[in-house]
């Protein structure tokens, strides 16, 4: 008896979750008429004061969307949220051989910092702007035939999310770091100061001369869609 009453109270606290986090998810919606906030909610509502106000207010009282912060407080907590996903993708930066070990935020900003998400909705993409990276779905979609810890599994399954990154998804991608920087140096620029949207306002027009002959028509491309154009051949040996 004493097992089934547990059982019993282990679920309806579940439920009581549960219900209280569709209710953090409606607030969240009303915060995004305001903001652009894109962490994964499931992480979001463990940082205080969410957790707090879902996990330990007592169980017999309902809790409506007004129990949360000021969307402008909450805009606050997710920029907290954001510089700290920048500090993660610095250090997987840091993992690689190409680049010095000094590098920080300032460098997620380059036209030659290229990233790579291997979630399942990515596809493995390939993305230059740490906004994207950071926002992507991909690099937080909710993967059911993984196990995960019982403090955690209920969350992401009433979300369809995990915590951003989890199980290293996202890698920086040598290749796109090459390619960049040559790229950026035939522009006449300096690969270690040149910023992807200065190019972007630049806008420089590539051509591949590798697939260029008399009767096929001139390939021609945005740098953005050259790098990732160059690392495609490189992985198939078109190029060198």
């Amino acid at each position: 008896m004493e097992e089934c009453k547990k059982l019993r109270l282990e679920k309806a606290r579940a439920e009581l979750l549960t219900s209280r986090r569709m209710a953090f998810a409606r607030y969240m919606a009303i915060c995004d008429t305001h903001y652009s906030i894109t962490a994964p909610l499931a992480e979001l509502c463990q940082m205080e004061p969410f957790r707090a106000i879902i996990e330990d207010t007592p169980s017999d009282q309902t809790i409506a969307v007004s129990a949360f912060p000021a969307p402008s407080e909450t805009y606050r907590i997710y920029c907290t949220w954001r510089d700290g996903r920048k500090g993660d993708l610095v250090g997987i930066m840091r993992k690689s051989s190409l680049v010095p070990q000094y590098v920080d935020t300032t460098h997620l900003e380059l036209a030659t910092t290229f990233f790579r998400c291997q979630g399942v909705a990515a596809a493995g993409e390939l993305m230059g702007q740490w906004q994207s990276i950071i926002s992507n779905p991909a690099t937080f979609s909710w993967r059911p035939s993984i196990k995960q810890p019982p403090s955690v599994a209920r969350l992401f399954e009433d979300y369809h999310q995990e915590f951003w990154n989890v199980g290293n998804r996202v890698s920086f991608d040598e290749f796109a770091y090459l390619g960049a920087r040559s790229i950026v140096a035939a522009c006449g620029l300096d690969p270690e100061t040149t910023t992807g949207a200065f190019l972007d306002r630049c806008n420089p027009i590539m051509e591949c001369m590798s697939c260029r002959d008399s009767t096929r028509m001139r390939l021609v491309m945005t740098w953005r869609r050259g790098v990732g154009f160059m690392v495609l051949s490189s992985s198939s040996g078109r190029l060198g």
